[in-house]
């Protein structure tokens, strides 16, 4: 059942829609008196005219002493005047006359055989050579939602030149997913982003927004709040500001799942041979053993499974030591395979295969990036069923944290899919806006085109933001770009600076049919004081983009083309987030604000000499230990969160007792001591 606070919400709007219906009526009450009272006032002055000018005849006229009588043109004279019965007759004939102009009007629009456009050419009606022209206002109102900033329920996409913002409406037969290009500076986050944001809680729906240098955090997340929202933070930017999120935490033992992550990191990370498939795949197949491996190790706690301790088994560990661990292991073990063919290499193969792994792991030294890969604060099948606005915030000027973005977008789709497959009605009970702005920053999606084409069924919608569409190829070619825009029913253009993204958008306004005419003009000669010029005039049809090229480049800063499936293009313009209601109830925070969820401290490192504990034969080497030692994670409020336990170190005496004060001075591992050949 609904909270009080939600019930008294939903009492507002109802109140709130009552009162814009009945403003709205007593406008057309005002409007329809208005009206009348100017006809009758026409009317009445006719009258007055008439009148006088029969009189004027009457006394002669311009051959007579006759005058015009007195015209009074206060209103209560004209009123006065229509109630007469001529007045009544002038009346009628004007109210004739009026009609008749404007049905004149309106069939000339639409039946006219040609229609001037204002860049200097006329269009024609009879469509030899395409169709296509811009959208009219009655095809924008018949599969659009337009409607005042206070009352749009629907995603908004831009405004009318009267201030009406127009929404994509919540019942509608296209997708929701909005594919929106504009290169820097033309209002993405103002005009899209944010007003998508504020439309998100008026819908009561979850969002999950990927935000760079943070500033959507900082302006709407007290809003969310407002509202009854959870909020959390994956911060990649300032990892000290941020929730912690496992990616191992749910694997399980489930291969697809660690080959998924394995995927991600290896398409988002450069090793020493980038672009090379030997050594992309001799480095996916020891990072999948290493992760199964971890994520299977009944004696390791849940917040001990997790990258770090992948990257430490392979820095601190020989491959000798290694390779004793995997042979221990059941032959169904799950990481027995991908070891198994990391092994068949030869010695100096695998050498480079550890140091290209090594160094696509090396951001996992930092401590701050282990602290919030180490526990899952964060669940990503919540905002399904909870409202819930979650902020990853991205380093746009570093990439090397690009494949944690990639893995939480990738493993979000999945925990969604699985939690509305999972329901009776097999959709999330909450919908869940995911926004991709600067979506280039956040990495190579694993699957996004697949994933586009079958979520929205499970009540998924994603808005994804570019620059230019080259970025976009960039990072999916191959036509992978092709397939995640063909998956936009809606596409936004807000202003371009290159000639591709250009040639797109003309080529997507389509071609239309215009009149040619040409005047040819010749002159003869007959005698020196004597010239006869000739005269031929020709007229045809010929073919025009709606937009060319460099028209779209040209667009002016306040304007956008809208391009819906099945439509033709609109033009219109663009929305500022400050025109919506709750940019007033915005209050401005800074990232460095946020209190945290601290993760609990990470035990001390055994030394390298001794073996680590081996996983327990006796257990079947299925996902069931690991399954067994996870409970799943309960999502916390944000309030009140507990300080963060001091970690203990070496030298202030932390060091477990059993462990010698100082280890023995271990030898050089495969990853330290190994140097590549010179053919590497």
């Amino acid at each position: 059942m609904p909270s009080g606070s939600e019930r008294g919400r939903r009492q507002t709007k109802g109140v709130d829609a009552m009162k814009s219906k009945s403003v709205r009526a007593a406008g057309i009450v005002l409007a329809v008196i208005l009206g009348v009272a100017a006809l009758f006032y026409l009317g009445g002055l006719i009258s007055q005219l008439t009148i006088g000018y029969q009189k004027w005849l009457a006394d002669g006229g311009m051959t007579g002493k006759a005058t015009m009588g007195t015209i009074y043109f206060s209103p209560l004279a004209c009123w006065r005047s229509a109630m007469t019965g001529s007045g009544l007759k002038c009346t009628f004939f004007t109210a004739v006359l009026a009609g008749g102009l404007f049905a004149f009007v309106r069939l000339q629009n639409r039946f006219g055989s040609n229609d001037y456009d204002p860049r200097n050419f006329t269009r024609s009606k009879r469509g030899t050579y395409g169709t296509s022209g811009w959208m009219s206002e009655k095809e924008m109102r018949s599969v659009l939602e337009v409607a005042g900033p206070e009352r749009a329920k629907g995603i908004i996409l831009g405004k009318t030149e009267r201030g009406s913002v127009i929404c994509l409406p919540e019942d509608t037969r296209l997708n929701k997913h909005i594919a929106v290009f504009g290169a820097s500076g033309t209002m993405k986050s103002r005009g899209v982003i944010r007003p998508a944001l504020f439309q998100s809680i008026r819908r009561g729906e979850s969002v999950v927004v990927a935000d760079p240098k943070s500033e959507m955090f900082a302006d709407t997340a007290e809003l969310f709040k407002k509202h009854g929202y959870k909020v959390w933070v994956y911060n990649l930017l300032q990892p000290e500001y941020s929730d912690s999120w496992n990616c191992m935490f749910d694997l399980g033992g489930d291969t697809l799942m660690a080959q998924i992550l394995t995927d991600v990191i290896i398409s988002n990370t450069k090793g020493d041979e980038k672009g090379d498939h030997f050594w992309d795949n001799g480095e996916s197949n020891l990072l999948k053993s290493l992760i199964l491996y971890v994520d299977l190790d009944s004696t390791r706690t849940p917040e001990e499974r997790n990258l770090a301790a992948v990257y430490q088994m392979l820095t601190q560990h020989t491959e000798k030591e290694l390779t004793m661990l995997f042979d221990r292991l059941p032959i169904g073990h799950p990481a027995k395979g991908p070891y198994s063919l990391f092994s068949q290499a030869s010695d100096t193969v695998r050498a480079g295969i550890v140091l290209g792994l090594g160094t696509r792991l090396q951001v996992l030294q930092s401590e701050a990036v282990r602290r919030i890969t180490r526990s899952s604060d964060i669940d990503l099948s919540e905002p399904g069923w909870s409202k819930c606005a979650y902020y990853i915030i991205l380093d746009d000027q570093n990439s090397s944290l690009e494949f944690l973005s990639a893995l939480f977008f990738a493993f979000l789709f999945i925990k969604l899919v699985r939690y509305a497959d999972s329901t009776p009605e097999q959709r999330c009970k909450v919908p869940v806006n995911i926004i991709l702005d600067e979506m280039n920053n956040i990495g190579t999606i694993k699957d996004f085109g697949r994933r586009l084409s079958t979520i929205r069924s499970r009540a998924l919608q994603v808005i994804m933001c570019s620059q230019s569409l080259p970025q976009l190829q960039n990072r999916y070619p191959n036509n992978l770009w092709a397939e995640l825009l063909g998956n936009a029913d809606t596409q936004i253009m807000l202003g371009a600076t290159d000639d591709v993204t250009a040639e797109y958008f003309s080529a997507r306004s389509g071609d239309m049919t215009v009149e040619v005419n040409s005047t040819m003009t010749t002159r003869q000669s007959l005698a020196l004081a004597q010239v006869i010029p000739q005269y031929r005039y020709t007229e045809g049809i010929g073919r025009r983009r709606v937009l060319t090229p460099d028209e779209v480049l040209r667009l002016p800063n306040d304007e956008l083309l809208i391009i819906l499936r099945g439509q033709k293009v609109l033009r219109a313009k663009k929305f500022d987030f400050t025109e919506h209601p709750y940019a007033k109830e915005c209050e401005r925070t800074s990232i460095q604000r946020y209190q945290t969820d601290p993760a609990p401290a990470q035990p001390p490192e055994p030394p390298a000499q001794s073996m680590p504990a081996e996983p327990d034969m006796d257990k079947p080497p299925g996902p069931a230990p690991a399954a067994a030692a996870k409970q799943p994670v309960k999502a916390k409020p944000p309030q009140a969160k507990p300080k963060a336990p001091v970690p203990k170190t070496p030298s202030s005496g932390g060091q477990p007792s059993e462990l010698p004060a100082k280890p023995a001075k271990r030898p050089k591992t495969l990853y330290e001591s190994s140097r590549p050949p010179a053919d590497f």
